[in-house]
């Protein structure tokens, strides 16, 4: 295999699947964790410095970031999982046109939804029923950070380059110095300079610039093998309709299932503010919760694509088996410390003195909790198939997971409230868990009979 500069990259298709695994998701998930401060440094500061109206507004505009994110963000995991594919076989030629093909449909995706976001924010704001005590703020959150959508898109696509390579570990690094310019900047600008929200979220896009950069940098320097020169910008068609679909698909699996959140959203607003501010704490917990599960399907995805082109389906299999039974055990203890602590996070991040607030977050909480270990096994799976080649049924997924989120927001919601609203989202872990799990056994043959007696 060829190497890109000591320690830079990772060869996946030899050792223990399930320490490879393990010591590749760990620095991921602290990745993950830190990428929360971001976003919990917003709300902390937000909620104990500038009071729940501030909250909700950054609540509003959430959803909508998350569906754009969620989508840049699997275009560019789709992209390594070809760059990884080609990283195993050790072609080197191909995988430097790859790249190519990766900086410019990447690009061309941030480019394109930050003009959209921009043109539309007012419009979608508004179609989400955003309270018009926050409607401003919201506003204005929003427009910040999708004025530096590029620079967040360059780092997750820039840590997809290094995961695909089976370095998990440099991304982190660079994020950790991001992560703590981030909170400094809150401090400064929200507290200090008084700049509110958008003060806020100001500082999150100059820190997830600064990380980009860093990332950029660190390519450039250690992976000179893997840079396109002249030649590799003219790479086939078949390479630009792989990547393409492989990368479309897994933002659309993405997307289309935050397209239910947003319409969840809207009907969220329309419950009002107190309502909008407890489901903002509550969701900020229950994401840093899931970032396990997260973790893991990253690193499983990045050992897939590996040995699927080395061709060592065998350990492939192997892996899927292991990292479900460490899941089932990670999802059984986070279940019990929401239950447990749930109450105490809530205060803790938030600072309100409104006991309702408190109320309706926790219940969101236990409503979730027991059904994390659905939510753990459809979100290794999605991506696992993915990284397969199988990219149908993962989108599916998410489209059933559109029209559950639809269905509540338009019946449940009205009928129960925000109980109906809490009860979505386990209600389409545990049906999307029963069809993808399905999935994967009817085609598990198709996928490891004859090669599995080969290896």
């Amino acid at each position: 295999m060829p190497s890109a500069g000591k320690g830079a990259a990772v060869d996946l298709t030899k050792g223990n699947p399930l320490y490879l695994i393990l010591t590749f998701a760990l620095p991921v998930l602290l990745g993950s964790a830190f990428q929360q401060v971001y976003t919990i440094s917003d709300t902390m500061i937000a909620g104990h410095f500038l009071g729940d109206s501030a909250l909700a507004a950054i609540g509003a505009s959430s959803s909508v970031y998350s569906m754009m994110l969620l989508f840049a963000n699997g275009l560019g995991n789709g992209c390594g999982i070809v760059l990884g594919k080609f990283f195993g076989m050790g072609d080197m030629d191909r995988a430097r046109k790859a790249t190519f093909v990766m900086i410019v449909l990447n690009l061309a995706a941030a480019c394109a939804i930050t003009a959209a976001m921009l043109l539309t924010g007012d419009w979608l704001m508004r179609w989400q029923n955003t309270p018009e005590a926050v409607f401003s703020d919201a506003l204005a959150y929003m427009y910040i950070l999708f004025g530096g959508f590029v620079m967040t898109v360059a780092y997750n696509a820039s840590a997809a380059f290094l995961r695909a390579l089976g370095n998990s570990r440099t991304a982190l690094y660079f994020l950790m110095i991001a992560c703590a310019l981030n909170l400094l900047l809150d401090v400064l600008m929200v507290v200090g300079l008084g700049w509110g929200v958008a003060g806020a979220a100001l500082a999150t896009v100059i820190a997830q610039g600064v990380s980009a950069v860093l990332c950029l940098m660190f390519i450039r320097r250690r992976f000179r093998d893997f840079i396109p020169g002249r030649e590799d910008c003219r790479p086939e068609g078949r390479l630009w309709g792989e990547m393409a679909s492989t990368g479309l698909s897994m933002g659309l699996m993405n997307s289309v299932y935050a397209i239910g959140s947003v319409t969840m959203q809207g009907a969220i607003n329309g419950l009002g503010e107190t309502v909008l501010t407890a489901h903002t704490a509550a969701r900020k917990i229950l994401v840093v919760m899931m970032q396990p599960a997260t973790a893991l399907s990253t690193a499983a995805s990045a050992f897939t694509s590996q040995n699927r082109g080395a061709g060592e389906w065998k350990r492939i299999r192997t892996a899927i088996r292991q990292v479900m039974m460490l899941i089932t055990g990670l999802c059984i203890l986070i279940a019990a410390v929401l239950y447990g602590c749930g109450e105490g996070f809530i205060r803790g991040l938030i600072g309100t003195g409104n006991e309702e607030i408190i109320r309706l977050a926790v219940m969101n909480l236990c409503i979730n909790a027991p059904l994390f270990l659905p939510e753990g096994v459809l979100v290794i799976m999605r991506q696992t198939l993915q990284a397969l080649g199988m990219r149908i049924a993962p989108v599916l997924v998410s489209c059933i997971e559109l029209v559950i989120k639809v269905l509540f927001a338009w019946y449940a919601v009205p009928l129960w409230g925000y109980t109906g609203a809490s009860c979505a989202e386990p209600s389409t872990w545990v049906v999307c868990c029963i069809f993808i799990v399905g999935v994967y056994f009817v085609n598990k043959k198709k996928l490891f009979g004859d090669l599995c007696e080969k290896n």
